[in-house]
């Protein structure tokens, strides 16, 4: 007895270092941290007294293996048992109403326990990290699963989550690595932040009509996952949901869901074809970045927008029709689609920027500049084709530029497209241009012109180029480079302008 410190039936301190306890009788509580970090304590008998166990009453004692909690008990607190890493069974009895916050996380050797039909509540991380527990069974009485109350329970393989709960909390399943199927009961109407995020090992859910919510990382990386049906009850996916869930082939999208979050489906690399609704009008940055295998897909023009990346790295994807009522089209929106044959762009979209990624034409149409790069052994030099340039191309050449891929080829690609009466009109744009004074680097540009084109120009369009450069304040010494070229300056010479 004189290793407990007991006042008025309530248990404040136990100061020995025994491995097998048992508690006096007469003792109704265990308050606060009463057999916190005691590391030799194996065994405890809690006698029938006892009706509340405290908050970290029992945490961090590591060689805890047993402990008897009898049916007088109504309460378990916060964190009771955090990190009693040896405990490997408990027997929950039918008094306790609630199971606290945190009260078995880290009980890495748990691997069964019981809870009964009077528990209304299972707290936040009540069994996180509890690595080794392989099932167990949620009574209907249970009416709220708390976040991350089996997270990283590695071993799960299988739990009934019953009728009674109306709300999958976040992170309730985050990490169970084993868990191969689940199904979510009716009754349910929101699936929350990541809560089976990780479920490496789940191959098919179940969502029932009552769901209206997939909040954000819900089936993140759940890599074995591969297909699932959302039912028309859901109006909104959070971003991420699907992501990286890398053999998920099929999935519909319910005509009652509005807009497609932020990386939903990226990296999703087994997906093949998708049908958007109509009713979405947005789809969000990078929604199916790293998608391989998609091919095709459907966009409806009830879609207005489509963010950064939105198919960046779909490597498979041949043909994408942009809808009328698309307006916006973010940065790198098709980088990487290394398989593309066409494209369309509607008249209502205002900026196209970069839509190709660093390594492609900024194209900004219509009526504003066309970049195109082209490229050297130690950088990428940039000139400018204007409005009316791109005006002049034929929509045959613009859809070929459009789609052009590798920015080593897309010079040498230009150059095979353009015609030689069309590198004339080119030329005699540049020499009206050159009628009125031009900065330096506007004369740069002219040079960049004639050094990548004169194989398609006249002796006589170079040589006025050259002489119109030559005028210029700003284009006497870029006029000189062009000397430097063997070729260019034999046609020079014959039109009596070599030095």
């Amino acid at each position: 007895m004189r290793d407990f410190k007991i006042e008025n039936g309530v248990l404040l301190k136990y100061r020995g270092k025994d491995t097998d306890i048992v508690i006096p009788e007469g003792v109704t509580t265990i308050v606060e941290e009463a057999f916190s970090r005691r590391e030799s304590l194996q065994s405890v008998n809690v006698p029938h007294s006892v009706t509340s166990i405290g908050k970290r009453a029992f945490c961090y004692c590591k060689s805890l293996r047993s402990i008897s909690i009898p049916d007088s008990v109504t309460s378990i607190g916060e964190s009771a048992f955090f990190y009693c890493r040896s405990l490997q069974s408990i027997n929950v009895p039918d008094s306790v109403k609630s199971i606290g916050n945190n009260a078995f996380s880290w009980c890495k050797s748990l691997q069964s326990i019981n809870i009964p039909d009077s528990v209304k509540s299972i707290g936040e991380s009540a069994f996180y990290g509890c690595e080794s527990l392989q099932s167990i069974s949620i009574p209907s009485s249970v009416t709220s699963i708390g976040g991350n109350a089996f997270s990283w329970c590695k071993s799960l393989q299988s739990i009934n989550i019953p009728d009674s709960v109306t709300t999958v909390e976040w992170g309730a399943f985050y990490g169970c690595k084993s868990l191969r199927s689940i199904d979510i009961p009716e009754g349910v109407t929101s699936i929350e932040w990541g809560a089976f995020s990780r479920c490496e090992s789940l191959q098919s859910i179940t969502i029932p009509d009552s769901v209206t919510t997939i909040c954000n990382s819900a089936f993140l990386y759940c890599k074995n996952l591969q297909n699932i049906t959302i039912p028309d009850s859901v109006t909104s996916i959070g971003a991420g949901a699907f992501s990286d869930c890398v053999n998920l082939r099929s999935i519909n999208i319910p005509d009652s869901v509005k807009s497609i979050g932020n990386r939903i489906f990226s990296g999703c690399e087994s997906l093949r074809s998708i049908n958007i609704p109509y009713g979405v009008t947005s789809i969000g940055e990078h929604a199916f970045y790293g998608c391989k295998s998609l091919r095709s897909i459907n966009i409806p023009d009830s879609v207005t927008s489509m963010g950064n990346g939105v198919f960046s790295g779909c490597g498979s994807l041949q043909s994408v029709n942009v809808p009328d009522s698309v307006t916006s089209i973010g940065n790198r929106a098709f980088s990487g689609c290394e398989s593309l044959k066409s494209i369309n762009i509607p008249d209502g979209v205002k900026s196209i920027s970069a839509i190709f990624g660093d390594s492609l034409p900024k194209i900004y149409i219509p009526y504003i500049p066309v970049w195109y790069p082209r490229m050297t052994d130690t950088a990428i030099k940039k000139y400018v084709l204007s409005k009316e340039i791109w005006n002049a191309l034929d929509e045959e050449t613009k859809k070929d530029i459009f789609i052009k891929k590798q920015s080593e080829s897309l010079m040498k690609t230009f150059l095979t497209l353009i015609t030689p009466d069309l590198t004339e009109k080119i030329a005699a744009y540049y020499l009206a241009q050159l009628t009125s004074p031009l900065t330096a680097a506007e004369c740069k540009k002219t040079v960049s012109f004639i050094i990548n084109f004169y194989s398609r120009l006249s002796d006589d369009t170079v040589r006025s180029l050259y002489e119109a450069l030559t005028l210029q304040e700003n284009g006497k010494t870029p006029a000189e480079e062009l000397k430097k070229d063997p070729v260019i300056a034999g046609k020079l010479t014959a039109s009596g302008e070599a030095d």
